[in-house]
């Protein structure tokens, strides 16, 4: 997911976003396996910046990085895209 970060940035503040990320995690995994994630990406410091986010979701999960990454943009958007409908 190459244009990451210039969507995310787009679309909110840093807390916004990283409770944004969080809830994303959250239904993509499960509140324990987002918390363990969260951890391993480097604790919440990570989730208020989009492009260490990227990198370090690149990192630990690979390929599939792009379907997490995707998912985090998706639920970034939903709300902004209801507003212009």
């Amino acid at each position: 997911m190459s244009d990451f970060v210039e969507r995310a940035i787009k679309f909110t503040d840093k807390e916004e976003f990283e409770k944004s990320v969080t809830e994303s995690l959250k239904d993509l995994f499960g509140e324990p396996t987002a918390s363990s994630i969260i951890y391993h990406l480097g604790g919440s410091s990570v989730l208020r910046d989009p492009k260490s986010l990227k990198a370090q979701i690149e990192a630990i999960f690979g390929i599939g990085a792009n379907i997490i990454l995707a998912q985090i943009i998706r639920d970034l958007e939903a709300p902004y895209k209801t507003r212009r409908s």
